[in-house]
C-alpha cells in the first residue's frame, strides 16, 4: 500500500449530493459548515469520520471499512414556538432518509448506508428566534483497494 487511502471523501461528496437533489429550495446544503454561516434552513455533510478498518487478505491491499459521518440539520424561525422549527428540522431529517432510502449505495460507492442515531436539540437562540439542530449519524460499510 502506497498510504492511507479511504473512501470517506467519495462518500461525503455523493451524500451531499444525494442531498441537495431532494432537498427543498429554501434550504442550504453543503459539504461542511455552511460558508457565510447558518440559513433559516441548513443541511451539512459533516467533514469529520468515525471509522474502523478491517484488512480482508493481508498483502492484497483490499480493506473493508465501517464508518460514520454526521449530517447536521438547523432550523431558526423568528415566530410561533420552538416545535416549529422542531417540525422543520424532522422534515429536513426526512429528507435525508429519503434520500439514502432511494440509494443505499450512494452511487455505488458503498454497499449500504443508512441513518443509524440521530439527535435533536433546541438552541439557544437570539432573541426573538426558536432554533431547533438534528444530528444524524449516517453508517456505511465499503471496499477499498489501494
Amino acid at each position: 500500500m502506497t498510504g492511507f487511502r479511504t473512501i470517506v471523501p467519495a462518500v461525503q461528496a455523493a451524500l451531499t449530493a444525494a442531498i441537495s437533489a431532494a432537498a427543498p429550495s429554501d434550504t442550504v446544503v453543503s459539504l461542511g459548515y455552511p460558508p457565510g454561516g447558518l440559513a433559516a434552513k441548513a443541511i451539512w455533510v459533516s467533514a469529520d469520520f468515525d471509522m474502523d478498518v478491517a484488512w480482508a487478505t493481508t498483502g492484497w491491499h483490499l480493506r473493508e471499512e465501517d464508518a460514520t459521518i454526521e449530517v447536521r440539520i438547523a432550523v431558526s424561525k423568528a415566530a410561533g414556538t420552538v416545535l416549529d422549527p422542531q417540525a422543520d428540522a424532522l422534515a429536513l431529517a426526512g429528507v435525508v432518509e429519503d434520500a439514502l432510502a432511494a440509494d443505499r449505495t450512494l452511487g455505488g460507492v458503498v454497499d449500504r448506508a443508512e441513518v443509524t442515531h440521530s439527535k435533536g436539540q433546541e438552541a439557544i437562540p437570539e432573541e426573538h428566534k426558536h432554533e431547533f439542530g438534528i444530528t444524524l449519524t449516517v453508517s456505511w460499510a465499503g471496499e477499498t483497494v489501494a
